[in-house]
């Protein structure tokens, strides 16, 4: 397929208002169509081919005309609820992981926070002595 017939047809393909199995058929012979059209000599720019098949918006235009629009209309609307349910799913999530990171104190300051997280110190039998930064300072208050 000559590079010319692929841009218009890349083209006319962003004008789809949904392109479901029905629109993708129907592109698939209107390409054919186009292709047997230029067979016989291959189109030397893609003004040749907007020229012959008219603007790529047309193509939507024939399709549209002979489709049936409830059955589009719905699939738009289908399109759109479903867009909407994901943003409305990824800000729940998102809302969900910024507040069990407030509450879970990973996102507070001071003591436990991200950037100040001081590691536990052990002693030999294992109990807690400190922490890090706790017992580098009474090290410097101490003088050692």
């Amino acid at each position: 397929m000559n590079s010319y017939i692929k841009d218009y047809l890349q083209q006319a393909e962003l004008f789809f208002p949904v392109l479901g199995k029905p629109e993708r058929e129907w592109f698939a012979r209107r390409a054919d169509e186009i292709e047997d059209y230029f067979s016989n000599q291959e189109p030397s720019s893609l003004d040749a081919v907007q020229q012959t098949f008219g603007p790529p918006q047309r193509v939507v235009q024939e399709y549209l005309a002979q489709a049936d629009t409830h059955a589009v209309v719905r699939r738009v609307e289908s399109k759109r609820k479903t867009r909407i349910c994901a943003w409305a799913a990824t800000s729940i999530l998102l809302l969900g992981v910024i507040t069990a990171g407030v509450r879970g104190g990973l996102l507070r300051k001071g003591d436990q926070a991200v950037g100040d997280y001081h590691m536990p110190v052990y002693s030999e039998d294992g109990s807690l002595v400190g922490h890090e930064e706790s017992l580098n300072e009474q090290e410097t208050e101490n003088g050692d």
